[in-house]
């Protein structure tokens, strides 16, 4: 997996440098909370076999992402959200694994806008 690109906070916050490394914090701390929720709710219904209400999750994590900027996340959520039906648990399972390994590489990078803000 390549490294994400968090395209509207590199080009408005970061080269423009208008967000406050508070408000990246804020943004980390929110993003990190909100992600982490869905990721476990959407495994937990899927292990339940509740495969409509995990499309949900996702579509709200795809939202997540989109309030990062991390446009491919986002991409990779709506694709599962439109497949989750159609794959199997543990297809379901590795693409959220994928997921989650994104939102880890996006909270390091939010990490790294706050140390260089500080």
């Amino acid at each position: 997996m390549g490294a994400v690109h968090i395209e509207i906070l590199d080009s408005y916050f970061l080269h423009e440098k208008k967000a406050s490394a508070g408000f990246v914090h804020q943004l980390a701390v929110y993003f990190s909370a909100r992600v982490q929720e869905r990721l476990v709710l959407a495994r937990s219904l899927l292990i339940e076999g509740q495969r409509e209400s995990v499309g949900d999750h996702l579509h709200a994590l795809k939202n997540a992402f989109l309030n990062v900027g991390a446009l491919d996340a986002a991409d990779d959520c709506q694709e599962l959200e439109n497949q989750v039906g159609r794959l199997s648990t543990g297809e379901i399972l590795s693409r959220l694994n994928g997921l989650e390994c994104s939102s880890v590489q996006i909270q390091n990078e939010l990490r790294d806008i706050i140390s260089s803000r500080s």
